[in-house]
């Protein structure tokens, strides 16, 4: 066996392909949206939303917004036809006490088929150059996407390099936007600079406290390198007196001499003939050694340390000038913006290293034997002088911005935007690029759209002056209103010319011309349904009569006996099989009805609940309801089955009136909602078509019932309010049920087992499937 084939669309698609109902009671629901066919039956008991999906579709083809369309259509080719409470109170002006007025129809006549063609011919073109237009306007929007995206990633290149330029400039000027920016950076030639550099600038030209300062002194040369003595310094002073005791004293280490030096220093004023320690006598040979020591430290010694002295004293002085120079520096008004810490500290070292060196010659001098390193303090000087330059160059940038900073704070802003430009050329010429090609597109389509759109009313003006042909007068519509009121057995009233109103209507009594008054509802709605019947073979306008049209119906039989309902239904089945067809005769292309009527609605639908594919691919069933939160419900009714190749069914919502109560008393939620149902369920069924009377009923549940006092008050709570609502015995007071729900159910069974009818009610609550 060959599997079926599986099936891509199981309802046919035409004109609208979705409805989302949001007013009203169906504000929040969860099922509030509708893909509709061809022909669409609505059932839901009054007040359930049905003339809100009649709005929502009426307003939605007018507009043309508010609801999908099926690919391909056009909301301007439909023409909603739309019969409903407001349809009778507006449309035709049905007002108690005023004068009805109601509007003729214009229909086509058999001389006019062939004007309708050829508007139909022109039509066709026109839909054609729409399409046309529709593919400029496309391509119009995507060029104009791509100038967008263009501009966009030109914008976000210029947000992303300009971040640090918008930090110094400030968010004013062509900042306060990037749109601004965008347009600066592409009006600005780039120029190559330091953006440091740059910056600084701007700082000095924008510093509200702006003025000269003195720069600072550089460090000269050193002369100590020349100076005398200089060369002493690693060279040992020892004496070149006699020889045997310079070297008797040599072995004793390059340090005695020193010794002897500061001993002899002492010694010399102060002996006095007598030895220093035991105040005896000098004689020879002691007075010997005294000449041979002093004889140590002879005059080129002595000059050697004079020397020395001579050079401390001119080092001090040298290295005085240069600490003198550092500190006056520091002395003078600084440069804000300069860090003075690097100059502070490289001072520090260099007055420590001078330190050293000058206690370096001190030891030298004390000991003039040893030898001793100076530390060369030229780099050091060169490292102050490099820091002074760049101070220096600072102060000179301040004192010149400051002589004319008006004008360098304008050429700090020119500058850094060049500078920007620059950063950005290669984004700059991409984007100018791309925008000349955008601006030549633009061009082209622009004058392709003119030219179409020139056509287009050119051919809309041919339309209209043909159209305008069209038409039969609208006196036909009387003919045929009164031919159908005649064939309904309303003979009492007809529809007349209006006594001043060219090509309008009214409705009279009899013979009289003068409008009826009075009208029940009834009668109104009667007459509505028969002038909106016949306005679905034409239209009030002559734009409207050559479109497809959207038909819904809404209770059409509110206040009808049933020969009315039986005409009505004849009527709507009519307008059913025209969509069914394609709209042959009437050009109905989409139909909706909506009833709260059981018998009405199985009398327009019965043909469509069946399995035939054709019939259920053109229709589906839709049931209303309103939660008692006040909240609307709208829900397709099918079933799967293996009976056709579609593989589904259409399932009414209701089969008859009595399936609607049960349906009510499986759906509430609440006692009081349940008690109106069950009142309903037993007075139709035991009282109606079984013959019960009440007291019978009363006595016979009684007595079923037995003992349970709770369950023979909730009976009687049913039961009572049926006999009191009968018979008007009730003193004006309501039940207000106390119990739950299940609390009801339960005993409203229990009202059948007591009548013999168990199996009825569980088929009919659902509890057996049998």
């Amino acid at each position: 066996m060959m599997s079926k084939a599986i099936k891509t669309t199981q309802r046919y698609k035409q004109g609208i392909e979705k409805i989302t109902v949001t007013d009203a009671t169906f504000a929040q629901s969860s099922e509030c949206v509708i893909e509709p066919t061809w022909i669409n039956f609505f059932y839901g008991n009054n007040g359930s939303g049905k003339t809100t999906i009649s709005r929502t579709i009426r307003d939605g083809v007018q507009s043309g917004t508010g609801l999908a369309w099926s690919d391909g259509e056009q909301p301007g080719s439909y023409v909603p036809v739309v019969y409903n409470q407001d349809f009778v109170r507006n449309e035709l002006q049905f007002t108690e006490g005023n004068d009805p007025i109601l509007p003729g129809v214009l229909m086509l006549g058999t001389e006019d088929i062939e004007k309708q063609r050829k508007v139909e011919k022109l039509t066709a073109d026109a839909v054609g150059l729409d399409a046309e237009i529709d593919q400029t306007k496309k391509k119009m929007g995507d060029n104009a996407s791509a100038d967008t995206k263009n501009k966009a990633e030109f914008q976000k290149a210029c947000e992303k390099a300009g971040k640090r330029y918008k930090a110094i400039l400030g968010g004013g000027g062509d900042f306060r936007s990037w749109d601004k920016c965008v347009a600066r950076v592409r009006v600005t030639t780039g120029v190559s600079r330091e953006f440091d550099d740059l910056s600084r600038q701007h700082a000095i030209a924008f510093d509200p406290n702006i003025r000269e300062y003195r720069p600072f002194t550089k460090l000269g040369f050193s002369r100590i390198q020349v100076a005398k003595g200089y060369e002493l310094l690693d060279t040992p002073i020892v004496s070149s007196g006699n020889p045997t005791f310079v070297a008797a004293v040599k072995r004793l280490g390059e340090r005695a001499f020193d010794w002897f030096a500061d001993g002899h220093k002492y010694f010399e004023p102060h002996a006095d003939g007598k030895c220093p320690y035991c105040q005896q006598s000098l004689k020879s040979p002691l007075k010997d050694v005294q000449r041979e020591i002093a004889a140590c430290f002879d005059s080129a010694y002595q000059d050697a340390v004079d020397l020395l002295v001579r050079f401390r004293a001119d080092y001090i002085n040298d290295v005085n000038g240069f600490i003198g120079v550092l500190d006056g520096n520091l002395q003078l008004d600084l440069l804000p913006k300069f860090d003075i810490t690097e100059y502070r500290d490289k001072v520090a070292v260099f007055r420590k290293t001078i330190e050293i060196n000058i206690q370096h010659i001190a030891d030298k001098i004390k000991e003039p034997s040893s030898v001793v390193v100076v530390e060369d303090t030229q780099a050091l000087r060169e490292e102050l002088n490099a820091i002074i330059d760049r101070y220096n160059e600072q102060v000179t940038a301040n004192n010149d911005i400051h002589k004319v900073y008006p004008q360098k704070q304008k050429d700090c802003e020119r500058m850094f935007w060049e500078l920007l430009a620059f950063e950005l050329s290669e984004e700059k010429t991409a984007y100018l690029d791309e925008e000349a090609h955008i601006v030549g597109v633009s061009k082209t389509l622009s004058d392709t759209l003119d030219t179409q759109r020139k056509a287009r009313v050119a051919l809309q003006s041919d339309i209209d002056r043909k159209t305008a042909d069209l038409g039969a007068s609208t006196k036909a519509t009387a003919i045929i209103v009164n031919g159908l009121l005649a064939k309904s057995g309303f003979r009492g009233f007809s529809l007349k010319p209006h006594r001043t109103v060219p090509d309008r209507f009214c409705v009279c009594r009899d013979n009289s011309t003068e409008p009826a008054e009075n009208l029940s509802e009834g009668e109104r709605n009667f007459i509505a349904f028969i002038y909106f019947y016949h306005l679905t073979r034409g239209g009030w306008h002559q734009k409207d009569i050559k479109k497809n049209k959207i038909v819904v119906i809404d209770d059409p039989v509110s206040s009808m006996d049933s020969g009315v309902l039986f005409i009505v239904g004849s009527l709507v089945r009519e307008l059913i099989e025209d969509c069914f067809c394609d709209g042959k005769e009437r050009n109905i292309k989409q139909i909706f009805v909506l009833t709260h009527n059981p018998y009405f609605h199985k009398a327009v639908s019965h043909k469509y609940e069946t399995n035939q594919e054709e019939l259920i691919q053109k229709s589906a069933f839709y049931s209303v309801k309103k939660s008692e939160s006040n909240i609307s419900t709208v829900r397709i009714c099918e079933e799967e089955t293996t009976a056709n190749e579609i593989d589904i069914l259409n399932v009414s919502p209701v089969k008859n009136s009595y399936d609607a109560l049960w349906c009510e008393y499986r759906d509430a939620q609440l006692p009081t909602t349940l008690l109106s149902v069950i009142r309903r369920i037993i007075e139709y069924h035991f009282l109606q078509l079984c013959s019960y009377g009440i007291d019978h009923l009363r006595i016979t549940v009684k007595k079923f019932i037995g003992d349970s006092e709770r369950e023979q008050k909730l009976a009687d709570e049913m039961l009572r309010y049926i006999y009191d609502d009968l018979h008007d015995l009730g003193d004006g007071i309501y039940f207000t049920p106390d119990s739950e729900t299940t609390d009801y159910k339960m005993v409203f069974g229990k009202i059948f087992d007591a009548m013999g009818q168990e199996a009825h009610y569980k088929k009919m609550s659902a509890e057996t499937n049998e």
